[in-house]
């Protein structure tokens, strides 16, 4: 019997130690070791570069563009950066009947489009005190000036993009 028990466990070591072998062989290397997440959205310098800087920022609500797909990425830069998030997938999922969310949700997509009339108080009323413009938004140069210029009285423009034509940054409350 005791010799049934070893050989039992001793084969499901083995199916562990070929499975463990096989995934350290052939995964890709890129983020070996960073198990915090932050390295993906590292990738790209300007997005990194911004990422460290929201993380030793003061406290404060952070606004993301909300993406309409899963899983989301809406969220990560406040979540990486330890500071509150505007709106995250997870108040959609836990508070989805809140009765103000579909109304705050079509701001905030308004907003990243750059056709939210008063966007500056918006962003006051709701004590966001950054806003993230990320790599993803970078090619949408028209919504950028748009609410650049609908903002630029309260909140300043911190630049990470070495690309004119693609801006990436933060919008830091004054």
């Amino acid at each position: 019997m005791g010799r049934i028990v070893a050989a039992s466990v001793l084969v499901l070591v083995s199916v562990f130690a070929v499975d463990a072998g096989r995934y350290l062989v052939f995964r890709s290397h890129a983020f070996a070791g960073k198990i915090d997440g932050t390295s993906f959205y590292a990738q790209d310098r300007s997005n990194g570069r911004m990422l460290r800087t929201l993380t030793d920022a003061p406290p404060g609500i952070v606004l993301e563009k909300i993406y309409d797909e899963f899983p989301p990425d809406t969220g990560i830069y406040g979540s990486f950066a330890q500071k509150p998030v505007g709106l995250s997938y997870a108040l959609e999922v836990w508070k989805k009947d809140l009765p103000e969310l579909p109304g705050l949700v079509a701001k905030i997509e308004s907003f990243f489009a750059g056709t939210l009339l008063n966007a500056a108080r918006f962003l006051t009323d709701h004590d966001v005190r950054y806003v993230v413009w990320s790599v993803r938004e970078s090619k949408d140069i028209d919504a950028w000036k748009s609410i650049m210029q609908a903002i630029d009285a309260d909140y300043r423009w911190m630049e990470f993009s070495t690309a004119p034509e693609a801006p990436i940054g933060l919008w830091i409350r004054r």
